[in-house]
Order: C-alpha cells, then sequence, then structure tokens
C-alpha cells in the first residue's frame, strides 16, 4: 500500500445519485434547445425521443390496408457479457 493511500477507503454512495440528476438536468436543457431551434433536430431522427415513433403508424397503416405486419425486437443488452476480453 503507498503511504499518500488512506488506509479505509469508503465507497462515495451519494455520486451516482448525484450525476443522474446531473444528467436529467443537461438532458432536459439540451432536449429544450434542440426543440427550440427546429433547424438543429431533424424530425428524421425519432431513437429514444418521446412521441416520435415511426413503428406504430406504419403497423397501424399496414393492418387498416389489409396487409400483414409482422414485428420482431431483439434484446442484445447481454449479448456480449460471455465474450473474454
Amino acid at each position: 500500500m503507498d503511504q499518500t493511500e488512506p488506509k479505509s477507503y469508503r465507497k462515495i454512495s451519494n455520486l451516482s445519485v448525484l450525476s443522474k440528476l446531473l444528467e436529467r438536468l443537461v438532458c432536459k436543457q439540451l432536449m429544450t434547445y434542440l426543440k427550440d431551434n427546429n433547424s438543429l433536430l431533424s424530425d428524421l431522427l425519432s431513437g429514444f425521443r418521446a412521441h416520435h415513433s415511426k413503428v406504430m403508424p406504419d403497423i397501424l397503416f399496414a393492418l387498416t390496408s389489409g396487409n400483414l405486419a409482422l414485428l420482431t425486437l431483439l434484446d442484445l443488452s447481454a449479448a456480449f457479457d460471455s465474450v473474454d476480453r
């Protein structure tokens, strides 16, 4: 152990809470700024934006037109957990 290091480490548990609060604040301010300046945010960018889904209207249009609609969703959140790094 290095002489400059303290003998006991305590995890700063409030850091993650403060980080999340700061993240939400910055995200809210940034989205407000981008919405107020329409030329900065394209309507084609719909990922992770509330009320900008292009999937549901397309599915409903296909169904009302008498066509078949198929939606396949993949959850890849744990796909690389078993990869040896």
